[in-house]
C-alpha cells in the first residue's frame, strides 16, 4: 500500500550542503526533480560562501530554498542551519556530489523509518559512478569498518541495523538529541558521532539497499589543503573514539594508533599527527564530560528505564 493510499505522506525536507562545484549541485538538483516520485518534499540548499557562481545556478530551480552563508562554515554547521530552517517531519541530508538513481528512493527510506518508532536514521546504499559500492552502512569497534565497499552494487541487499549511516533523519530524533556537534567542523566523523548519540538514546540506525545514490566521494573536501584535512581527520577521529567507544575497544585502539604513528612518520606527517593529539588534550575535559553523559544514557537504555516504544 502506498503512502498516498494510507493518507500518510509526511513532508520530507531535503537539505543539501554546497560549496563551489556548481556543475555538481546542478546535476544533483536535476536528478532529484526529474527522478523523485514522492511528492511531498521540499529542498533547501545551504551554500557555504561559494565563489564559483553556484548561487546563480541554484536560483534557477523553482521552489528550491537557498540559504547563503557568507563563508564556508563546514558541513556540521551548515547542516544544522538547514535543519533549523526546514519544516519536514523527516530530514534527508545530501552532499552536492551526489546523484539520485531510483525514483522511489525517498519512499524506500521513509518506509523503513515508519516501520518502527525506534528508527531514527535510515541510510541509502551509496555507489561510486562506476557502480561499485562506496558505502552500505558502517560498524565501529576499535576502528571503522565500511560495509560493502568496492563490492558490486547488486550486493549488500538486506535491510540491516548498522552502527552508523547518513541519509534520512526523523524529527523525533533531532528533538530528543539535538543537532550535529559543530566541534567536528569542517567535517569528518560528525555523522558517525550523531549516530552514536542516537544509539545511546535508544534509537536504531538502519540501512536500506532499496534506496541507491551515486556519491562522487569527497569532491568538496578536495578543495581544502591536504595537510589541513589530515589534521582535521586525525583530530576528529580521536575526539570520536574517546567520546563514544567502550573502554575495551579503546585499549585495542592503541595498537592502531601505533600503526598510524608509523604511517605519519613515513609520510612526513608526524608534526600534524602530534598536533592532533595536542588539540585533543586541550579539549579533553569536554570530551570526557560528553563521554560520561553518553555512558549514563546508554546505561539507562540497557536497564530499560528509558526505552523508546516500538
Amino acid at each position: 500500500m502506498s503512502f498516498k493510499q494510507k493518507n500518510r505522506e509526511p513532508l520530507i525536507s531535503i537539505v543539501i550542503i554546497n560549496w563551489n562545484k556548481k556543475h555538481l549541485i546542478k546535476q544533483l538538483l536535476e536528478s532529484i526533480i526529474k527522478k523523485t516520485s514522492y511528492k511531498n518534499y521540499e529542498i533547501t540548499v545551504v551554500d557555504n560562501g561559494s565563489t564559483d557562481g553556484s548561487q546563480s545556478v541554484i536560483k534557477r530551480f523553482k521552489n528550491v530554498k537557498l540559504i547563503e552563508n557568507k563563508s564556508n562554515l563546514g558541513f556540521p554547521k551548515a547542516a544544522n542551519i538547514g535543519i533549523k530552517n526546514s519544516k519536514g517531519n523527516y530530514f534527508v541530508l545530501l552532499n552536492n556530489d551526489m546523484e539520485i538513481v531510483n525514483s522511489d528512493w525517498l519512499e524506500n527510506l521513509l518506509s523503513v523509518a515508519m516501520s518502527d518508532r525506534r528508527v531514527g536514521i535510515v541510510g541509502p546504499k551509496l555507489i561510486f559512478p562506476s557502480g561499485k559500492i562506496q558505502f552500505a552502512g558502517g560498524f565501529v569497534s576499535d576502528h571503522v569498518i565500511i560495509r560493502g565497499r568496492n563490492k558490486d552494487k547488486d550486493q549488500c541487499n538486506d535491510i540491516v541495523d548498522v552502527d552508523y549511516s547518513t541519509g534520512l533523519i526523523t524529527r523525533e530524533l533531532v528533538d530528543k538529541i539535538g543537532l550535529f556537534d559543530e566541534d567536528y567542523s569542517p567535517g569528518y566523523f560528525e555523522d558517525t558521532d550523531f549516530c552514536f548519540r542516537a544509539r545511546f538514546s535508544g534509537f536504531r540506525i538502519m540501512l536500506t539497499p532499496k534506496s541507491i545514490i551515486i556519491h562522487k566521494e569527497s569532491e568538496t573536501m578536495k578543495e581544502f589543503p591536504r595537510d589541513y584535512m589530515y589534521l582535521v581527520w586525525r583530530r576528529n577521529e580521536l575526539k570520536f573514539f574517546l567520546t563514544n567507544i567502550s573502554s575495551p575497544y579503546l585499549l585495542l585502539k592503541i595498537r592502531y594508533e601505533l600503526i598510524r604513528l608509523q604511517s605519519a612518520v613515513l609520510h612526513h606527517q608526524l608534526r600534524l599527527f602530534l598536533k592532533a593529539y595536542l588539540i585533543t588534550l586541550k579539549n579533553l575535559r569536554k570530551i570526557l564530560t560528553d563521554r560520561i553523559k553518553r555512558r549514563w544514557l546508554l546505561a539507562k537504555i540497557e536497564s530499560g528505564t528509558d526505552k523508546i516504544s516500538s
